[in-house]
């Protein structure tokens, strides 16, 4: 992954909009936005910003052969702080079935979720899925 992919998955892990993200990094979207695209890459001072605000390494942000270990924790934090421990957990059970049983899961939620309470949850949630 390149930089601009790494700080789009930070800037998307936490719904923000460019306009957000720059305010994080102390820079403009335009600046965001050309990192995104890989036209320009940050400065150091904004990669420490953007680095303590998200809890990440420097080198995270900037590196592009992260050790698995390293991107796999790193991506469960993130996961975890966008949607919630319980869902993590969830989705790890889910992840440790066999494709039989998840057939079977994936059924039943469909079936719960024709139910109008969780229609509504759907839509307006605040963490909607």
């Amino acid at each position: 992954m390149s930089i601009g992919d790494n700080i789009k998955f930070l800037r998307e892990s936490k719904n923000l909009t460019q306009i957000e993200f720059g305010k994080i990094a102390g820079v403009s979207d335009k600046a965001v936005s050309t990192w995104e695209n890989g036209t320009a890459e940050p400065r150091m001072g904004a990669i420490q910003r953007i680095a303590d605000y998200f809890g990440v390494s420097k080198g995270w942000i900037v590196d592009d052969t992260r050790s698995s270990s390293s991107e796999s924790d790193q991506t469960d934090n993130l996961f975890i702080d966008r949607y919630g421990k319980a869902v993590y957990e969830a989705a790890m059970m889910y992840a440790s079935l066999d494709e039989v049983d998840r057939g079977k899961v994936t059924e039943r939620m469909s079936i719960l979720l024709e139910a109008d309470k969780y229609k509504k949850v759907l839509t307006y949630g605040e963490k909607a899925i």
